[in-house]
């Protein structure tokens, strides 16, 4: 009875340890997958996917859609205060008053996380003659601080790429969530 019972204990030791090595190498096997974008001009950096290109301060990708898309950083008037999301929304609002086709905040102007922050995004499409593109705008309050937010674009499209609503999620599918994703990894140099 003793041995049976040495037995047991040894299988399952065997089969935890098993477990935990495959645990580990597979944990081990999606970091070695994600790579590490840096940006020494604002003093950040974050994560993203083995299928995306750096060059220069852009990440390129192609989206599920078969779009060329590209992932960047584009330079604002920096900010001295923090913001609620209320007061973004607030500030979107006022930067947009003159353009009286321009929807309101609270229509396009959707919650995120940044890095460990609350942010916003805002989704459009625009179009000059026969040409369009996608755009998403991604910032916070620590991005606002620095002189910066982030893009996603996808350029040069038809009008015939383009749906009635203006609305650019079709075109990047699930790939706007993978952006998403990449955003919450946010750091900013200590």
């Amino acid at each position: 009875m003793k041995n049976k019972g040495s037995v047991n204990i040894f299988l399952i030791i065997g089969v935890v340890a098993v477990i935990g090595v495959a645990v580990y190498l597979a944990l081990n096997e999606m970091g070695a997958d994600e790579r590490t974008y840096v940006n020494s001009k604002y003093g950040f950096e974050l994560k993203y996917p083995p299928t995306w290109d750096i060059n220069g301060d852009v990440l390129r990708f192609v989206t599920e859609n078969g779009y060329a898309a590209v992932f960047g950083v584009e330079d604002i008037n920096p900010v001295a205060k923090d913001y609620t999301i209320d007061e973004m929304r607030g500030e979107y609002d006022r930067t947009v008053a003159s353009n009286l086709n321009a929807p309101k905040a609270a229509e396009v102007l959707k919650n995120i996380s940044i890095g460990n922050e609350s942010g916003l995004e805002w989704a459009g499409i625009g179009c000059e003659q026969s040409t369009c593109s996608a755009k998403y705008e991604f910032y916070g309050n620590s991005t606002w601080r620095k002189g910066f937010k982030f893009y996603l674009l996808i350029a040069n499209l038809k009008v015939g790429d383009v749906n009635s609503s203006f609305d650019p999620r079709p075109l990047f599918g699930d790939d706007a969530a993978t952006v998403r994703s990449v955003l919450s990894t946010l750091e900013f140099a200590r």
